[in-house]
């Protein structure tokens, strides 16, 4: 919007790939979620390798001693992603499709029974750029939160 009105963008740059950031997103581990990415340089790291407990190595990321330089990031939810198959199902135009899709997400097991059936119907790759754009758009969307501004 600030764009579309002549005016700079609220909120600090950084030099970051939104692919990088799912990328640790989806890299963490049990119990562990979010990532961190260094506004200096745009790297994006897992929230584990900030926890000397859960990365085992000599060398955790340091978030506390430079707080300024470190942006959290919040894990993409089970209910933002169940959200994102009802509305690829909803967007369906075939009927039939539709309601397969619809019924499968419902109860315990929705997300696989999800998977099956798009890669059955052959809308496999159809829903992976839907629900990686969404994706794309709440790490863009959570970044704004906290000031950042991708370049």
């Amino acid at each position: 919007l600030a764009l579309l009105q002549g005016e700079e963008p609220a909120g600090r740059k950084v030099p970051l790939s939104i692919g990088d950031v799912s990328f640790a997103l989806d890299s963490n581990v049990e119990g562990s979620s979010g990532a961190y990415i260094d506004a200096q340089t745009g790297q994006a790291y897992p929230a584990f390798m900030a926890d000397a407990m859960l990365f085992d190595a000599d060398d955790p990321i340091d978030v506390e001693s430079e707080p300024e330089r470190w942006v959290y990031v919040d894990e993409i939810s089970s209910h933002e992603s169940w959200q994102d198959m009802a509305d690829f199902a909803a967007k369906q135009r075939d009927t039939a499709l539709r309601e397969r899709l619809e019924s499968a997400i419902q109860g315990k097991g929705a997300f696989r029974r999800f998977r099956t059936l798009i890669e059955d119907e052959g809308v496999g790759a159809a829903w992976r750029e839907f629900s990686s754009e969404r994706e794309c758009g709440r790490i863009r969307e959570r970044l704004a939160a906290t000031g950042v501004r991708v370049l």
